[in-house]
Formats: C-alpha cells, sequence, structure tokens
C-alpha cells in the first residue's frame, strides 16, 4: 500500500492524476498487480483525533473497500 498525500492539489486535477496512475498500473505486467485508486479531500476535521488514528481510519476503508 502507498499512501500519496497531496493537500495543496485542486479537485480538479484528480481525473489528470487518475489518468496517469491508470497508464502506469497498465505497463506493470504481473498479472496479481491490482491498483485502486482512492481520493479524500484535506484538511479533514478527523485529523484532530492525531494523525496515527486518521490514518488507521483511512487504511481500515481501503481494506473494506476490497
Amino acid at each position: 500500500m502507498l499512501l500519496v498525500l497531496m493537500p495543496n492539489t485542486e479537485t480538479s486535477s484528480l481525473s489528470v492524476l487518475q489518468n496517469k496512475l491508470s497508464v502506469l498500473g497498465s505497463q506493470i505486467e504481473d498479472e496479481e498487480f491490482e491498483l485502486n485508486v482512492f481520493s479524500w479531500a484535506l484538511p479533514q476535521a478527523s485529523i484532530e483525533d492525531g494523525v496515527a488514528v486518521w490514518l488507521e481510519t483511512l487504511v481500515g476503508d481501503i481494506y473494506a473497500a476490497r
């Protein structure tokens, strides 16, 4: 799992980023490779509970979506 935090990225740029990641994913020849892209707007009020708790919640959300 790789988390890329881009707090200064405009929401309108997400489609460009998603297309670039899709191209990158298509170049990987491993049949078991799976690329899932998620995005969350920053800042989030839940970060005030602590970054570690916030990251644990994100990871939990990602695994739950699989």
